[in-house]
């Protein structure tokens, strides 16, 4: 999977939120904080949509844009491809660095045991 620049992510936040197709004026409306032109955004959006992040279609002269996965998926296929990356695919080795560093308290130990417990019986 590509990955996704910072200012290409805050457009999606907005697509995700929204949660319908959007035009890239709707999209500039809502980036009020940001002193972007209607071509900034545009450009953003043409990139989204050659990465595979969206999909695009004419609604008589205007493109409007949907999302072709959530943000939860999102967030899921990153985190899969950080672990990959680093970890060898592993959560263990994962978990094992922030053990070994002293960065798990024995509270987030805790939690992660309860977690596992409770979804242990889940498959």
């Amino acid at each position: 999977m590509q990955k996704m620049a910072n200012a290409e992510a805050e457009v999606m936040e907005i697509l995700w939120k929204q949660k319908s197709a959007l035009t890239a004026k709707e999209i500039l409306a809502q980036l009020s904080n940001k002193d972007w032109k209607i071509t900034t955004v545009l450009t953003f959006l043409s990139r989204l949509v050659e990465k595979g992040f969206l999909v695009v279609e004419k609604d008589g002269r205007t493109n409007v844009y949907t999302p072709v996965m959530t943000e939860q998926e999102y967030i899921k296929e990153c985190a899969k491809g950080f672990l990959d990356t680093f970890y060898q695919g592993s959560i263990k080795n994962f978990c094992a660095t922030f053990y070994e560093d002293g960065e798990l308290s024995d509270q987030d130990m805790a939690e992660l045991l309860a977690f596992l417990k409770e979804k242990g019986g889940d498959k």
